[in-house]
């Protein structure tokens, strides 16, 4: 049987990281882990106002997401068809 410190997951460098799906990938799932934390954090010590402010930023989180979005789109506005093929 393996004990904690063989079960425990290495450290990672803190870094850039280059490929912009990775980059992507990895913000998504340390968002999502960091909004689970704190919302358990709020429902263990029963922090009302903790939980307020969770709520603000997940609306703020959505709401630059939906802009990062469009900013987005609106970039690939002005690409013909065969350069969005190439992308």
């Amino acid at each position: 049987m393996e004990t904690d410190s063989e079960m425990a997951r290495g450290k990672i460098q803190i870094k850039k990281i280059v490929n912009s799906t990775e980059r992507q990938v990895t913000y998504s799932k340390r968002r999502n882990g960091l909004s689970k934390k704190a919302h358990e954090l709020a429902v263990l010590y029963d922090a009302e106002k903790m939980q307020e402010n969770l709520e603000k930023l997940k609306e703020v989180d959505r709401k630059i997401r939906r802009e990062t979005r469009q900013k987005m789109d609106q970039g690939l506005d002005d690409l013909r068809f065969q350069d969005l093929r190439n992308l």
